[in-house]
């Protein structure tokens, strides 16, 4: 999980959709990054003001790496 205020919120999610990638792009739960080797899924948490992110790869360590680069995307948007 990562903090995001209130207010910043559609800031980070209208970045992330319009940043340019190769990737494919989902918007079913929040944003879903799919690319060769896994997956990063950012969704904002209904109730508190942050972000839950999920990253699934084809090992461990790609897994780990997907969800850093994406909290890493995600405080750089916020200037945190």
């Amino acid at each position: 999980t990562i903090f995001c205020p209130w207010e910043l919120r559609g800031k980070v999610m209208r970045t992330l959709i319009t940043e340019k990638t190769e990737d494919r792009i989902e918007l079913v739960e929040g944003i879903k990054f799919i690319f060769q080797n896994g997956w990063t899924l950012i969704l904002p948490d209904s109730h508190m003001p942050l972000f839950r992110i999920y990253s699934e790869g084809t090992t461990k360590k790609i897994a780990s790496e997907l969800s850093q680069k994406y909290i890493n995307k995600v405080k750089e948007i916020i200037n945190f």
